[in-house]
């Protein structure tokens, strides 16, 4: 076991937020591509047909590896029992503008721009100052804590409807015309659920970050790591007092 960052968007911590408040209703799991520890470049991931073993890819010396399915997932970056705490997008006060991250007390004040939420730890936010990447967040300024319970691995595409649910997706039924299939039951919903989670996946990964990067649409079926989780609202240094 062992504690990890995760990043999220402001949509998606306010879907883990929706979760702690109303268990059911907002999100439990987070697709990532699928990365194998000791592994950088790995390609052509798939079922493999060597007897004895599960899985199989090419390294990036284009040398296939095979791996019993145990074996693997120790070699996953994420493991079940470990401790996810989230970073998201934040600001501190104004007056740290010109203070990197890694320099700030942990008393410091933080603003949480998914919600607008102001942690002041006993101080008054006089301001909050510059908006600061999810990736620079620091873990004492960290608020949601993700209990891992499952690691599968599996294509992209391989999710269904109740998955699509746990990862935050809602059905709008209230919105007549824009899904006409509302009336045709649990199998249709389950059919835009599936739609909702492709769009969102192609809002966050469909374009390359990279000219000529890898392809990781919703349409090239990826292989992904979809990780099942328990949210908690505590800074992971808390939750492991508690424990």
């Amino acid at each position: 076991m062992a504690d990890r960052p995760i990043l999220f968007s402001a949509p998606m911590v306010n879907a883990i937020l929706r979760e702690i408040r109303t268990p059911g209703a907002g999100k439990t799991q987070t697709r990532r591509l699928l990365k194998i520890k000791g592994k950088p470049g790995f390609f052509q991931f798939g079922v493999s047909d060597t007897r004895g073993y599960d899985w199989t890819f090419r390294r990036k010396d284009h040398v296939w590896e095979d791996f019993r399915h145990d074996d693997l997932m120790k070699l996953l970056p994420v493991q079940s029992g470990d401790k996810l705490f989230v970073r998201e997008h934040w600001k501190a006060c104004s007056q740290m503008d010109g203070i990197a991250p890694r320099n700030m007390s942990k008393g410091e004040p933080v603003f949480y721009l998914a919600d607008s939420m102001v942690r002041e730890l006993g101080c008054m936010m006089i301001k909050p100052g510059k908006h600061r990447q999810a990736m620079h967040m620091p873990r004492w300024a960290s608020r949601i804590t993700l209990d891992v319970t499952e690691v599968r691995v599996q294509r992209l595409q391989d999710i269904d409807g109740p998955d699509s649910a746990n990862e935050g997706c809602q059905l709008n039924h209230w919105i007549t015309g824009v899904y006409p299939e509302f009336d045709r039951g649990v199998e249709a919903d389950n059919k835009t659920l599936v739609r909702k989670f492709s769009e969102l996946w192609d809002s966050i990964n469909g374009t390359p970050r990279k000219p000529g990067g890898a392809d990781i649409s919703w349409a090239s079926n990826p292989w992904v790591m979809a990780i099942t989780f328990t949210p908690y609202f505590c800074n992971i240094d808390q939750m492991a007092k508690a424990a």
